[in-house]
């Protein structure tokens, strides 16, 4: 996507969140290497669940 572009950006970055395992499209570390050859920068925010399913950084009311 970021190849068809009409302008040429300064800077190419992508954006990812993820809470669970690669799911879907090409393995992780193939996609990730695919894309740090082409000069992409990614950022990462790993969503880290505890054992009931909630974030460890919930700040709701505990059951």
């Amino acid at each position: 996507m970021l190849d068809r572009l009409d302008e040429h950006p300064f800077r190419r970055i992508i954006d990812i969140s993820s809470d669970g395992p690669n799911n879907q499209g090409m393995p992780v570390l193939e996609a990730r290497a695919a894309v740090l050859s082409s000069g992409i920068v990614i950022n990462d925010l790993p969503v880290v669940l505890n054992r009931r399913g909630r974030s460890l950084f919930h700040t709701g009311t505990r059951h």
